[in-house]
């Protein structure tokens, strides 16, 4: 297919594309469509979006009763600004992945419904200075303040009479509410009307007889809904951004869009960091895991990929056989649901019968196994029960007194077939878990654990986990993801054996229901057959409950920081060093770029900053091989931020900045020579300037500056240029 449009003129914009993801963008098929996605398509499916982010749709109100697509040319605008946000590599104008490209469509609609309703402009070209200033200024407030929807959803909801037209078919005996109906008619869209307005739909659904479910009907005890809060810094930053690209390819492309949408006025010249500063409130940071508490984590789901999975996958493999011959056994009629659910009442008493006991006494194991599917539970089992804890001990009485099966079911009133099942084999099991939970939710959480933490990648590039992603060469392991912030394409990162162990674990429980077109790796099986895709949303606090003694105040938030906190803690706390070099090695990087890269990343300085001054604070606590003037000085910096609270992290934090504490790893232990505060104390200062470079095995003792190892080092730490990629580089470069 021939070009659709020519961007020939305007390369400068698109440097660092791939030629045939531009040639797929002048050709309107961006490459970020899902297969058989057409450009002219009214929704986009999204290529390997998430669970809450699986397409855009552009039948979406924009005003009452109004949609983006009942505006052709606008429509085209969007596409096409949406089309450059997702495959340019400008950082002014893309430079962005799915997720960031469907929360843009919502910013932008967003400001066009903003236009029409408080400026009645449709045409973007009427966009004149003043209202520029009045619109960019808006977006500091919530956007239900914005448009007002408060009030006029009060207004609209008491005019209804007649509500039937909202009526939703559905299998109760009451109609459900289309609420995006609603939406549509005051122009917003129905996510926000949904998540802001909970008590004002589920009163209407009351007062007009809809069906109202168990999470909409605690609703109705409320008075109002919660007032929007004002807006933090990022929020608003990460909207202004948005309008800013938005704005900003309308300018560049304009002669490529409807005429009656090119900016008549420069649109783009606002500074969204120093606005959102300027209007935002300041965030609140998610509490940081203690080491301990993720130490103790990492150690458990550690156990789990290298000491629990092969077990237990061949357990569930054994497990699996049984099943199936019960399933399939001589003398089973009935229908196939029948004769399943028979199988598995079978195989309650098989897993008490063969237990899975290679790890029962081991931390944090899955002991004890006692369901096939369905999970134990003590409330279902007692609503089973029908006979006393009295009864099964008279049962057992009468059969020591010689009494046969009949008999003590004559005796006692029951049935012959509940005396032989409760003497043989007791009650069905109450507690445990269920074989299913264990290897589809429990054993992967463990596995992408693993995966976080030792490579510090974010969730939407280890939701692109695929088999045959990790793999070793002669200079190590390598796992191949996507790269979500910059690159945005899949791209190869060095890794560790226990990754490839992890992904190999991932591998074996998704064999069976991967195909030829689809090796994801978070899709789970289930053991009737079908499939569930895996979400991570909650599940590292559930293994954390069953792998460690946590409690409602130990809700920990295991956000992507958090496991870059984590990777910055073993680097610290494990290596005792913190230099650019060793980092890079540790991390198997041929080159400082691509190390660089992670350093110079916001999420990552933070995580470092935090780790680094942790670390000042842990060599106080234990000052082995401090010299006297370093433990002063540090003990000194400690006490000046001695506030037991949250602020302690971040004042301590500052403190640590502001002094410039350096710390680098030499043969004797840590050097604090090229800290500005210490470095006219090094005993290797020269010409102004520490000569760490020069420093051998005993050179630095009695230094100053030197905090000496109590202990003997990794010989890891020892580099052998025969197994060290930056090694091997270094000396192709030197001519050696």
């Amino acid at each position: 297919m021939g070009a659709v449009i020519d961007l020939s003129q305007y390369q400068s914009h698109f440097q660092g594309t791939e030629d045939q993801e531009l040639a797929a963008l002048e050709s309107y098929t961006p490459s970020f469509l899902a297969p058989g996605t057409k450009y002219q398509d009214l929704r986009w499916k999204l290529k390997d979006a998430s669970k809450d982010i699986k397409s855009i749709s552009f039948t979406v109100p924009i005003e009452p009763s109004v949609l983006l697509s009942d505006d052709p040319e606008l429509l085209e605008t969007v596409k096409f600004a949406l089309s450059v946000m997702g495959t340019s590599q400008d950082k002014q104008i893309g430079r962005m992945n799915f997720e960031n490209l469907f929360k843009n469509s919502a910013h932008i609609c967003n400001i066009l419904r903003l236009l029409r309703f408080k400026f009645d402009i449709q045409s973007l070209s009427s966009i004149n200075n003043a209202v520029k200033e009045q619109l960019i200024e808006e977006v500091r407030h919530p956007l239900v303040r914005r448009l007002k929807v408060q009030e006029r959803l009060s207004e609209y909801l008491e005019s209804v009479s007649d509500a039937s037209r909202f009526h939703k078919k559905r299998t109760q005996k009451k109609p459900e509410l289309d609420y995006e109906l609603i939406a549509k008619e005051l122009g917003i869209s129905s996510r926000l009307l949904s998540s802001n307005f909970p008590v004002a739909l589920a009163k209407f659904r009351e007062k007009h007889g809809f069906y109202i479910d168990k999470p909409n009907a605690k609703y109705l005890d409320r008075a109002h809904d919660e007032e929007p809060k004002k807006l933090k810094k990022d929020t608003i930053r990460k909207e202004l951004t948005a309008v800013k690209k938005f704005f900003r390819i309308l300018e560049i492309f304009s002669d490529l869009i409807p005429e009656k949408h090119r900016p008549s006025v420069a649109l783009s010249n606002f500074e969204p960091n120093k606005l959102a500063n300027k209007w935002g409130e300041p965030g609140h940071r998610t509490r940081n895991i203690p080491k301990p508490v993720f130490f103790e984590f990492m150690d458990r789901a550690i156990r789990w990929v290298v000491d629990y999975a092969d077990p237990l996958l061949d357990y569930r493999d054994r497990a699996i056989e049984q099943h199936r011959a019960f399933f399939e056994g001589n003398n089973r009629g009935g229908s196939e649901e029948s004769r399943w659910s028979y199988a598995s009442g079978r195989m309650v008493w098989w897993l008490r019968d063969n237990p899975w006991t290679e790890q029962e006494d081991q931390l944090g194991a899955p002991y004890k196994i006692s369901a096939w599917s369905a999970e134990p539970s003590e409330e279902s089992f007692l609503q089973r029960r029908t006979i006393s804890p009295e009864q099964v001990e008279e049962m057992g009485r009468l059969r020591s007194e010689g009494f046969k099966y009949q008999g003590i079911a004559d005796e006692l009133g029951i049935s012959k077939a509940s005396v032989s099942r409760l003497l043989n084999r007791g009650w069905v099991p109450n507690e445990g878990y269920s074989l299913n939970k264990v290897l589809h939710r429990y054993l992967p959480t463990a596995c992408l654990a693993v995966i976080y933490c030792f490579t510090a990648r974010r969730q939407v590039e280890i939701e692109s986990l695929k088999a045959g992603c990790c793999y070793e060469t002669k200079n190590g392991y390598w796992i191949k993801l996507y790269s979500g912030k910059v690159l945005q394409n899949d791209q190869v990162f060095p890794t560790i054996k226990l990754v490839q162990k992890a992904v190999h674990i991932l591998e074996r429980l998704t064999e069976s229901i991967r195909s030829e077109n689809d090796q994801s790796l978070l899709r789970m099986p289930t053991f009737r057959g079908g499939e569930v895709q895996y979400w991570q949303d909650g599940q590292f606090n559930e293994f954390a409950d069953l792998v460690m003694d946590t409690d409602e105040e130990n809700k920990w938030v295991w956000s992507e920081h958090q496991f870059r906190r984590f990777f910055a803690m073993t680097y610290f706390f494990r290596w005792d060093a913190g230099d650019l070099p060793t980092l890079s090695h540790h991390l198997r990087h041929s080159g400082f770029q691509m190390t660089q890269q992670y350093l110079t990343d916001p999420d990552w300085r933070l995580a470092f900053d935090e780790v680094r001054a942790e670390k000042v604070a842990d060599l106080v606590l234990h000052p082995e091989g401090l010299s006297s003037a370093l433990q002063e000085d540090l003990s000194k910096l400690l006490s000046e931020v001695e506030v037991e609270d949250e602020r302690r992290s971040q004042r301590l934090i500052k403190r640590v900045n502001e002094v410039g504490v350096v710390i680098n790893h030499i043969p004797d232990g840590l050097c604090f020579g090229e800290s500005p505060a210490y470095k006219e104390r090094s005993a290797c200062l020269e010409n102004g300037e520490v000569q760490r470079s020069s420093a051998v095995q005993d050179s630095c003792q009695g230094c100053a500056n030197l905090c000496s190892f109590s202990r003997p080092q990794d010989p890891e730490i020892i580099i052998d240029s025969g197994h060290s990629a930056i090694m091997k580089k270094f000396l192709e470069n030197a001519g050696v």
